[in-house]
């Protein structure tokens, strides 16, 4: 191995790779090392074009990077080795990643993140949300492809992961199985400002629906770096999801919630019901095209009604998921509620809420958000339809959890940073509902 540095990357868009071009040349070089650059074109996966230039390189120093990723701290390779000289065992340096692997199995919906990068889009440049954990730096356990740096050369695993996802997260794994530290580089000043080295562009229009494909993939191959509750929730495996969407009024919501559904969930595992006061062109256009199920809740009608006709149409062994059409699903955040149901047998819904003071993720009670909550079949097939004299949905849904907690199961509240939503029920309407579900569960204690 030569005292060189090998900057890496797969290209399909000569503009980009030009500009990250020009913020390699800004760099700061060692004394006595080179630089070299290998743009690798025409690759059918991220692994089979860093294999390829791996094995032409012998610089001991490669750097795995995006086309679009641009490196704006000009002592970047200075820095970059002190850590390695630092630390033998320091196999691979990123720019930003997780100490743990969350239950999604995507290192950004960790609540453990480490370290920070720029994203910017055409609209904006972000940093990353502030992690719960309050390490800025140093070892974790999966890292962003962004820029991958390497001081040891293993071979990524084009055999799993043919395409352009996982690939990273997969090469963590590789170097933790040979007892190699992988780690995050510290790009905060002094005084805990956040100064990334790296600033990457974003194309939001990409679609991550073919996830599921290398998720499970990863899972397989990974099992002893995951947890082992997670290990019982994907090693069983989940049904697919009839994701109920409630539109009421606010039609211009649709075509977003359908988006980031197709974006982030592979089209196997969920369908769509549409419940909307009325049903216009841009629907019918909707049924026609893609297939969707509609139904029009009459002024005046009972949710509870308009429910149990849309479970009827839904696939038979689908679970159960009501949302609000005005709440982003961006993430795989359907899925990460789906698994969270099937923790523990005992668990019949899960309710997602926002700013309640939960001394923990998950606790138990019968009072259900109603806009973001998922039933599991098995238990809706037990229980039974929703008791179609409540016209509420809050009244509707609290009804049915206390109905599934009589039946000694439990009813888990999952607490999402960020969500919220207002009502839009009539006054009247849960007044009555209110009065109803009084007397109905008149001296019902819950256990």
């Amino acid at each position: 191995m030569s005292d060189k540095f090998c900057f890496i990357a797969c290209v399909n868009n000569e503009e980009l790779y030009k500009e990250s071009l020009f913020y390699i040349k800004q760099l700061n070089t060692p004394n006595d090392f080179s630089i070299e650059c290998c743009a690798v074109r025409n690759s059918g996966s991220m692994t089979a074009g860093y294999n390829a230039a791996m094995k032409e390189s012998d610089a001991k120093y490669k750097i795995y990077m995006h086309q679009d990723a641009y490196i704006l701290n000009k002592n970047f390779l200075l820095d970059l080795l002190d850590i390695f000289r630092s630390d033998e065992e320091i196999g691979l340096v990123g720019m930003i990643g997780s100490t743990d692997v969350p239950e999604s199995l995507v290192w950004w919906e960790s609540d453990f993140i480490v370290g920070c990068v720029y994203d910017s889009t055409k609209a904006a440049t972000r940093l990353p949300q502030p992690s719960k954990d309050e390490k800025t730096y140093g070892e974790v356990s999966l890292v962003d492809g962004v820029l991958i740096a390497t001081q040891y050369d293993l071979p990524w695993r084009e055999d799993l992961f043919d395409g352009w996802h996982f690939y990273d997260i997969s090469q963590s794994c590789e170097f933790r199985r040979k007892n190699y530290k992988v780690f995050i580089a510290d790009q905060y000043t002094s005084d805990g400002t956040p100064k990334p080295w790296c600033l990457h562009f974003i194309n939001e229009g990409t679609s991550l629906s073919f996830y599921e494909k290398y998720r499970g993939v990863f899972f397989h191959e990974y099992k002893e770096f995951i947890p082992n509750h997670i290990k019982n929730i994907s090693g069983r495996g989940v049904p697919a999801i009839s994701v109920i969407l409630l539109v009421g009024a606010f039609m211009d919501t649709i075509q977003n919630r359908m988006d980031e559904l197709e974006r982030y969930t592979s089209k196997d595992c969920y369908e769509v019901i549409i419940v909307a006061n009325y049903i216009d062109a841009n629907m019918l256009h909707l049924q026609d095209s893609d297939g969707l199920k509609v139904i029009d809740v009459e002024e005046g009608g009972k949710m509870a009604a308009a429910l149990n006709k849309a479970v009827a149409m839904a696939e038979v062994n689908n679970d159960i998921m009501l949302l609000d059409s005005r709440i982003s699903v961006s993430g795989s955040i359907t899925l990460a509620v789906q698994r969270a149901a099937y923790e523990k047998e005992d668990i019949g819904a899960v309710c997602c809420t926002e700013g309640e003071s939960l001394p923990e993720v998950w606790v138990q009670s019968n009072k259900l958000n109603g806009v973001f909550a998922l039933f599991k079949r098995t238990i809706y097939n037990e229980i039974g339809d929703f008791d179609d004299s409540f016209k509420t949905l809050t009244y509707t849904v609290n009804d049915y959890a206390t109905r599934i907690m009589d039946k000694g199961y439990k009813i888990i509240k999952r607490n999402i940073p960020g969500f919220a939503m207002q009502t839009n029920e009539i006054k009247e309407d849960v007044q009555s509902d209110m009065v109803a579900f009084n007397e109905k569960w008149s001296g019902y204690e819950k256990n």
